[in-house]
C-alpha cells in the first residue's frame, strides 16, 4: 500500500477513488498520471489524471462479479512477439 505525504497529491488521489493505491505511473512531465488502486468494492480500478486541466477518466476496472469479457475494458494494444 502506497500512502501520499504531500497533501495536494494525497487530494488528488482521493478524487480518483477511496481505495490503496497500488501503483502510479506518469509521463516524462509529471503532468498525466495512470493511477490503479485496490478495493473491497471497486477492485483493479485504474485512472488517468491530467494534472494540468484536473481531469480524470476511467481506464479499466476489473469485477469479479461481471462475466470476464467485461473486466478489460483498456483500448487493445498490440503486444510484440515474443521469440525465444
Amino acid at each position: 500500500m502506497i500512502h501520499a505525504l504531500d497533501p495536494h497529491f494525497a487530494a488528488v488521489l482521493e478524487k480518483l477513488s477511496d481505495g490503496d493505491l497500488a501503483a502510479l505511473s506518469s509521463d516524462e512531465s509529471g503532468q498525466r498520471w495512470v493511477a490503479a488502486f485496490t478495493h473491497d468494492r471497486d477492485p483493479g480500478a485504474a485512472y488517468l489524471y491530467d494534472h494540468t486541466t484536473g481531469e480524470s477518466r476511467l481506464l479499466h476496472r476489473a469485477s469479479r462479479t461481471s462475466p470476464p469479457s467485461r473486466w478489460r475494458r483498456c483500448d487493445r494494444c498490440r503486444s510484440p512477439p515474443v521469440t525465444a
